[in-house]
């Protein structure tokens, strides 16, 4: 390893601030060995080589892309790109004083496959203009809660569908709102609803706004009994919400599905989740119907 080292730090000239580095691909570890820089900018010590939990723990976990995606899942996009045999340009959030966006590039050598030639392309405290993209195709105006595209999503990640109930929620009466106090009261209930749901704080739980008054809530590890015991919770929580000169009470009509019941992607859980919600609504709302 040590000729590839010498050899590309002699390579070429260059300019001041440039960084390039090597990393040295392993079964069971990555160790980055510095060519040319100063590492402390994407805030590493200043060494000449960093091994696999160095480089984890310079790496800021808790981002945008992670917050959406899940962060194992985003290791996993990480690492997918540490072993992948082709040229490879991706962002990665460094810790420093602040957050620092690297743009980095990968790229195998020819004569060593399992070494990378990497270089720093670009460093940003800004949020990356993708990100934002990313952020706003994936989160719901107003509520910040997950949309529909992030549900989607989410599911294709699901490994074990047994492990997961969906709970499809429509808000009954939330029409009445609008219509007496405007959209943009509605607006701001919609808000306080989210800050209620996510005032559970229920890590099985992941929350999307799917259009309109209907949400749908994600549940991990529950039998029915606890299915149920949630959602009382959710609707305790639609109680005493802010409107102009006043409070208002709401409930819910949830239908729920486990996840095992359906093997046909997106659109077949919509429809099943939404009949599940249709038969609590036939019931004359404030009640849950599980679909079997």
């Amino acid at each position: 390893m040590q000729h590839l080292i010498e050899r590309f730090r002699h390579q070429r000239p260059h300019p001041d601030g440039e960084l390039r580095f090597l990393i040295e691909r392993s079964p069971s570890d990555f160790r980055v060995h510095l060519l040319v820089g100063d590492p402390t900018r994407l805030g590493f010590p200043a060494d000449d080589s960093f091994d696999m939990r160095t480089i984890v723990s310079a790496i800021a976990f808790d981002n945008g892309f992670s917050r959406i995606t899940g962060k194992p899942h985003y290791r996993r996009f990480l690492w997918d790109k540490l072993e992948a045999d082709r040229t490879q340009v991706f962002l990665v959030p460094f810790r420093h004083e602040t957050v620092r966006w690297a743009l980095l590039r990968t790229q195998p050598l020819e004569a060593e496959p399992s070494v990378l030639h990497g270089e720093l392309l670009h460093l940003s405290e800004s949020e990356p203009y993708p990100l934002k993209l990313f952020r706003l195709a994936h989160l719901d105006d107003p509520t910040g809660l997950f949309n529909r595209q992030a549900l989607r999503l989410h599911l294709e990640q699901i490994d074990t569908r047994a492990d997961y109930h969906a709970l499809f929620i429509d808000l009954d009466g939330f029409k009445r709102i609008n219509d007496t106090h405007g959209h943009l009261a509605g607006d701001a209930v919609m808000q306080s609803i989210a800050r209620r749901f996510r005032s559970l704080d229920d890590e099985a739980a992941t929350f999307y706004r799917i259009g309109g008054d209907e949400f749908v809530v994600l549940l991990k590890g529950c039998k029915d009994e606890g299915v149920l015991d949630y959602t009382r919770r959710l609707n305790r929580s639609l109680r005493d919400l802010p409107v102009p000169g006043g409070t208002m009470s709401l409930t819910a009509s949830i239908g729920v599905l486990n996840l095992a019941h359906v093997t046909d992607g997106f659109d077949a859980l919509i429809r099943r989740s939404d009949e599940a919600m249709y038969a609590a609504k036939t019931q004359g709302g404030d009640s849950v119907h599980i679909l079997e």
